[in-house]
């Protein structure tokens, strides 16, 4: 699974790029995001064979190496170049502050639960809903960026 999750992580990294070089940025984003719901979804349910394990793990590795590109891109692309350190650093700390929040998450579910499933479908959810809020930001080039 790890090899399956390290390939299509690279595989997303390479689709993201070419996709942001073609398409509108929202769509992209959120059609580059939305995997990772259905792969966390999917882990959540009773169904543990290898082929549903595997097709996790695929959509989750895509997702992950798009987000890695589409990170640097999106702040790039919305925020003016002054401030894309600071930008790119206040993300980056709430990337970590989210990781964190997630260990203390998934301890409290798996104590109160016995199951990883209540904490995956939350995050199932809660990226979907994440995902889906990448469609608000502007299509078109003619903005003013932020900063």
């Amino acid at each position: 699974m790890i090899s399956i999750y390290a390939i299509t992580t690279i595989i997303g990294r390479i689709a993201c790029g070419l996709a942001l070089d073609r398409f509108p940025t929202p769509i992209v984003t959120t059609v580059s995001m939305i995997p990772t719901a259905l792969g966390f979804f999917l882990l959540a349910t009773p169904m543990n064979s290898v082929s549903v394990i595997s097709f996790s793990m695929i959509l989750i590795g895509i997702a992950v190496g798009a987000e890695n590109d589409l990170i640097s891109y999106l702040i790039a692309r919305y925020f003016k170049l002054r401030i894309f350190s600071s930008t790119l650093s206040l993300l980056m700390g709430c990337v970590f502050l989210a990781t964190a929040t997630g260990s203390l998450t998934i301890s409290a579910s798996l104590k109160a639960t016995d199951s990883f499933s209540p904490f995956l479908y939350l995050v199932s959810g809660t990226v979907l809903i994440g995902s889906l809020l990448f469609l608000l930001l502007p299509k078109s080039r003619a903005f003013e960026k932020v900063g």
